[in-house]
């Protein structure tokens, strides 16, 4: 078997005497396994985005509380700020409720080996403190792996306004 470089063609034995350093071998080796790294990386936070759905839809707030990073922050469509015990309590009342919903148009942007965002699309109905409410939000949510797990640390949402 033959490769080609600048100079022509060359037999596949000279390329196994060119020795690279430890540091060059690992860096290639990182190259090579980055499109499996992302995929599974893509896989797991698709997974986890649908976790997180269910437990919203089940009202399962050990779940949420688990997938929550210790300073999760949600932006919600009207510009209100609200923290990881202010959305623990929401999803533990008893006046918070979800009828139906579901995420579409999901979308996983690697922004390292340990950080990345997804982009979805939520649209669900429920009522929460007597008032119903019907949702079309444009989300992203910001997730950190930490060890070997995945944590929300940020999830922003802006309605979906039809013109």
């Amino acid at each position: 078997m033959f490769f080609s470089d600048s100079r022509g063609w060359l037999p596949n034995k000279a390329l196994r005497r060119t020795r690279h350093s430890q540091s060059e071998a690992s860096h290639l080796n990182a190259l090579l396994d980055r499109p499996r790294g992302e995929r599974r990386m893509k896989a797991e936070l698709e997974r986890l985005n649908q976790v997180w759905t269910r437990a919203w839809l089940d009202r399962d707030a050990a779940v949420v509380d688990r997938i929550m990073g210790p300073e999760f922050v949600y932006i919600a469509p009207s510009g209100q700020i609200l923290d990881r015990q202010t959305m623990l309590a929401i999803i533990r009342s008893s006046t918070y409720s979800l009828t139906s919903g579901g995420r579409t148009e999901v979308s996983v942007v690697s922004l390292g080996p340990d950080a990345a965002a997804v982009v979805s699309r939520w649209q669900g109905e429920g009522s929460y403190e007597g008032r119903a409410f019907r949702d079309d939000h444009r989300c992203t949510s910001v997730f950190v792996r930490q060890g070997a797990d995945w944590r929300m640390f940020l999830e922003h949402c802006s309605a979906i306004l039809v013109r």
